[in-house]
């Protein structure tokens, strides 16, 4: 598990412009399940590793 998160984590830039509104965003939806819908969304429309690795990390620092 630990070779999985670095391959997604290590080498992403969190400084991407789409993935910061996408966050700032869902810090404002308070229903858990709206807001992983939210995320995923963002994941469909930009599908890259990078992308992965963001959203993996959001997920794991929001404990969600």
């Amino acid at each position: 598990m630990d070779n999985f998160k670095s391959f997604f984590i290590e080498s992403v830039n969190k400084f991407n412009t789409e993935w910061q509104d996408a966050r700032t965003d869902a810090k404002k939806i308070k229903d858990v399940e709206e807001k992983i819908s939210f995320v995923k969304k963002f994941l469909n429309k930009n599908p890259t590793k990078a992308n992965l690795g963001r959203v993996l990390n959001w997920a794991r620092m929001t404990k969600l």
